[in-house]
């Protein structure tokens, strides 16, 4: 609202996130005249040296200038972790898990148990700097999660090596930018999945929604049921993607934002992109008839487009598998 008509909203009552909203109002402020708008949502901790109070799901305050967008960060909230658990002076690394790491590989790894209580403590940090903030780490949290109950030390190791990577790139903030009207607003979505690398043979499956060129939903999470091919996990994968696109549409039109045309959700797996396109049963998806039917429905109703994209380009990527530092 505020990017689109240059007001200020008033957000009385409101609590999304579980917290209250609070709006910056830029004259008040006489240190840095370029400050710009922008609403900090999160709990009340301290002040900053301009006065303004600081929260945490936007923990950086907004600088510069209008027409660059919006910008939103979770530094703080990363300097306080390496504080709390002692990794200050910890080396950097370059990737958030080693190349080819997961759950499974670390189980196999056969290492002592570590403790339940510090580990599950740095892991709800983790997840919260996750999933407000920070999608490049939501694989490797996901997989760290899983050994919550039972952690071993190859965990602990993994769990450090995240937080030793936020120390890294802390300054990585998501980006919001003024679009061209006819692109404003439009939200786009990636899908992935990763076959069977479960230690119960199921499939990671990740997705991430963007809007004016930022992302503003992403999960990485493992699949429920057990899927018997790729293009079924890919196709699982495109089900819950949808689920998560339909809810923000309807959200995006009651505040004004009616989605033009269909949402694009692009899919780095041939064989679920073209069954959709051409509706042909085979042995491989004759089985898993609700999520076709129900896909099928949404692209008939002009909700979804499935699109093919090249694995390279795929943003979904990353949620699904650990990379090297030059992907």
């Amino acid at each position: 609202y505020e990017m689109r008509t240059g007001k200020k909203p008033i957000f009385k009552g409101y609590y999304p996130f579980g917290a209250p909203a609070w709006a910056w109002r830029p004259r008040k402020i006489k240190s840095d005249a370029k400050a710009i708008p922008g609403i900090y949502v999160g709990r009340h901790q301290q002040y900053d040296e301009t006065g303004m109070p600081l929260y945490y799901v936007l923990t950086k305050p907004l600088y510069g200038k209008v027409d660059a967008g919006l910008s939103m960060c979770s530094r703080r909230k990363i300097e306080e972790a390496l504080q709390r658990f002692d990794l200050e002076n910890a080396n950097h690394k370059d990737t958030p898990m080693s190349i080819n790491t997961n759950n499974k590989s670390l189980i196999a790894m056969q290492s002592p148990a570590a403790d339940t209580k510090v580990y599950q403590q740095l892991q709800g940090t983790l997840t919260y700097i996750a999933t407000t903030s920070r999608p490049d780490i939501a694989f490797a949290v996901s997989q760290t999660g899983q050994a919550a109950a039972q952690p071993t030390q190859a965990h602990v190791s993994a769990q450090k090596r995240i937080l030793q990577y936020l120390k890294k790139t802390k300054d990585y903030s998501i980006r919001f930018q003024l679009q061209p009207q006819h692109m404003a607003n439009i939200i786009t979505a990636y899908t992935d999945a990763s076959f069977q690398n479960n230690t119960k043979f199921r499939s990671q499956s990740g997705w991430i929604i963007f809007m004016n060129n930022g992302p503003i939903a992403w999960q990485s999470s493992t699949q429920k049921t057990i899927a018997c091919s790729t293009q079924e996990a890919e196709i699982i994968a495109l089900h819950d993607c949808t689920k998560m696109i339909i809810y923000i549409r309807n959200v995006l039109q009651d505040i004004g934002y009616k989605q033009p045309n269909p949402t694009i959700i692009y899919c780095d797996n041939t064989a679920a992109v073209q069954f959709f396109e051409t509706g042909l049963k085979t042995k491989r998806n004759m089985h898993i008839q609700r999520d076709i039917h129900f896909q099928q429905q949404e692209i008939a109703k002009g909700t979804i487009l499935p699109r093919y994209i090249n694995t390279a380009d795929n943003i979904a990527d990353q949620l699904t598998k650990s990379l090297g530092t030059l992907r």
